[in-house]
C-alpha cells in the first residue's frame, strides 16, 4: 500500500528551509514513536526549482505548487489506514511546535495500490 503525501508549505520560510525542516521531522516522528516497524519505504521527492514554469506549461495557472511528495509505503491497506493519520498528526504536531514547515489546510494525501503497467 503507498500513500502519497503531498505537502505545502506555510507562506514565509524558503523552500530549502521547508525540505530540511519536514526531513529533520520525519526522521524525528519516526524515532519517537518507533514507527520504522511498520514502514516498508519512504521516498522524498522535493520540488525543484522552476516547477512553478512546468505547471504553467501543462496549462495550470495560479494553483499552488506542493513543497514535495512523500511516498510512504506500508505492506498492507490496514497499516497505512492505521498508521498514517497517527503519522501526519505528528508531523502536524512538530510543525506547530518547531517551526512551521507544513500547512495541513493545503495538504493531502492519497491512498493508493501500486501496480505495475506494461
Amino acid at each position: 500500500m503507498k500513500v502519497l503525501h503531498f505537502v505545502h508549505k506555510p507562506e514565509g520560510p524558503g523552500r530549502d528551509d521547508v525540505s530540511e525542516r519536514w526531513q529533520a521531522a520525519h526522521a524525528a516522528v519516526l524515532k519517537a514513536e518507533s514507527r520504522e516497524k511498520v514502514l516498508r519505504g519512504y521516498i522524498r521527492h522535493r520540488q525543484v526549482p522552476g516547477a512553478e514554469r512546468a505547471l504553467r506549461h501543462f496549462g495550470a495557472g495560479g494553483e499552488p505548487a506542493y513543497t514535495g511528495v512523500a511516498a510512504v509505503y506500508y505492506d498492507s491497506p490496514e497499516e497505512a489506514l492505521t498508521h498514517f493519520p497517527s503519522y501526519e498528526r505528528s508531523l502536524r504536531e512538530l510543525s506547530a511546535e518547531t517551526g512551521d514547515f507544513y500547512d495541513p489546510s493545503r495538504s493531502l494525501a492519497l491512498y493508493s495500490r501500486e501496480v505495475t503497467i506494461f
